[in-house]
């Protein structure tokens, strides 16, 4: 089972279905599932952080390890069985999106920001967020 909270008239909401799409796309028997788990939060916010907004949060529990999509020829196949990620949604065209040095860089009017360290600091946020809410601090990519 694929859960997507959030205000669906939000732009990230609407991220959260494609991703939802995605993922089924990979992982089909999960449309069904009543024993796998992903939760999708849409716009989430992490009051009392320094950084508390992330367009996605993505929380799954699965009943056995998955495999995840290869991103490349030599890469070796990775599987997993629970994971926590923080995904920053970006709507810039695909031509002007630059990746330099192990990082992500697109334009804003001030010239071009790096959203890789943007989204890095959303993962630390979420840590910090459930952290100070009582839960056991996830690791977060």
């Amino acid at each position: 089972m694929i859960e997507i909270v959030g205000t669906p008239d939000v732009a990230e909401y609407r991220s959260a279905e494609r991703l939802r799409k995605l993922i089924l796309e990979e992982w089909p028997e999960l449309a069904d599932s009543r024993n796998d788990e992903i939760t999708i939060v849409a716009a989430a916010k992490c009051f009392g952080c320094k950084v508390q907004d992330i367009d996605l949060v993505v929380l799954g529990s699965l009943s056995r390890p998955r495999n995840l999509p290869r991103l490349g020829q030599l890469e070796e196949r990775k599987s997993i069985l629970s994971f926590v990620w923080t995904i920053e949604v970006k709507s810039h065209p695909a031509d002007l999106v630059e990746f330099a040095g192990g990082k992500v860089f697109v334009p804003y009017s001030c010239g071009m920001k790096d959203v890789s360290e943007q989204a890095m600091k959303q993962a630390h946020a979420l840590r910090e967020f459930l952290k100070m809410n009582g839960a056991k601090e996830p690791w977060c990519t």
